[in-house]
């Protein structure tokens, strides 16, 4: 398993990976919307974080030069007003979600390429050539009726195993295309 970037990944694999994101078929599972919610959650509290952080600053008459004085002839008076430190911070993450999530944007899932599988993370991609991997193995959960999910299984030639949580059709095009590849 080769861990990297959307840069330093082959140009072929490249192109065909950017290609199956562009038109998405059942060779490509995102899994974007297991992770937006959380963003989502994170993103509300740095908002309501930053808000009360500047309600609390607002209600004292000291200026941004009195709290630097403080905080220098006394550092533990931080403890005492969180905010001082809760409005930069909550900044600093939320930048971070929105960063996130912009980069992530119809860039998380999985991907079955004619020659390997592909775990896109934003950014950062995890590929795994078939010929790296010595056997699949599936196996499905839960109850007819309800949502089921499947468990994939790599276990490569060099004695390592890969779990994927996916999905049983996902799971059979993977299959299917690790089976032509041997």
């Amino acid at each position: 398993m080769e861990k990297t970037t959307w840069k330093r990944l082959d140009k072929a694999l490249r192109g065909e990976l950017e290609a199956l994101l562009k038109s998405p078929t059942d060779a490509f599972l995102s899994d974007y919307g297991e992770v937006v919610g959380w963003w989502l959650l994170v993103g509300v509290a740095c908002v309501a974080g930053a808000g009360a952080a500047l309600w609390d600053l607002s209600t004292e008459s000291l200026g941004l030069g009195d709290y630097v004085r403080i905080i220098s002839a006394n550092p533990g008076y931080i403890a005492t007003r969180p905010s001082i430190l809760g409005l930069p911070l909550a900044l600093i993450v939320g930048a971070w979600i929105a960063i996130t999530w912009v980069r992530s944007l119809r860039r998380r899932g999985y991907a079955a390429l004619e020659s390997a599988i592909v775990v896109v993370r934003g950014p950062k991609l995890r590929v795994v050539p078939y010929d790296a991997i010595e056997s699949m193995d599936q196996k499905a959960y839960g109850h007819r009726r309800r949502r089921r999910f499947t468990v994939l299984t790599l276990k490569l030639k060099d004695g390592t195993t890969t779990e994927l949580n996916v999905t049983g059709r996902w799971a059979g095009v993977a299959r299917e295309r690790f089976e032509r590849a041997h």
